[in-house]
């Protein structure tokens, strides 16, 4: 019989996505101005994502004007299906030479947080 409550059993093996749910951080406003691909690059993402890994690289760019990153800061990203649910994903351990990160989404048949499946969109 299986359980199906929620949230499903935590397995210590298993690798789950970090929720941050920062479509629902508040900007600050000298920030919320700053135009799209301002301060980070990323390439090599396809626009349509199917089942499995997906890699990308990731730069930032030193935006014009006086608004600046802190030295150091952590660079947090995720990725949410149509319906909000999180889809793990990470950077790897790996830069190009160009200074580029490279990071995966990892679109699961099981998404392990939930019992629903990913969404298109």
């Amino acid at each position: 019989m299986s359980d199906k409550t929620f949230p499903p059993k935590f397995d210590t093996n298993l690798k789950y996505p970090a929720i941050y749910n920062l479509d629902e951080v508040e900007v600050h406003p000298d920030y919320s101005n700053v135009p799209e691909g301002e301060w980070f690059n990323i390439t090599g993402l396809p626009s349509d994502l199917s089942l499995g890994k997906h890699f990308f690289y990731i730069s930032y760019n030193t935006p014009t004007g006086n608004i600046k990153l802190k030295e150091k800061s952590p660079i947090l990203f995720e990725f949410k299906d149509s319906n909000g649910l999180v889809i793990y994903s990470e950077l790897t351990k790996f830069q190009n030479l160009s200074g580029h990160a490279i990071g995966y989404v990892w679109l699961k048949q099981d998404p392990l947080r939930t019992y629903d499946e990913i969404a298109e969109g």
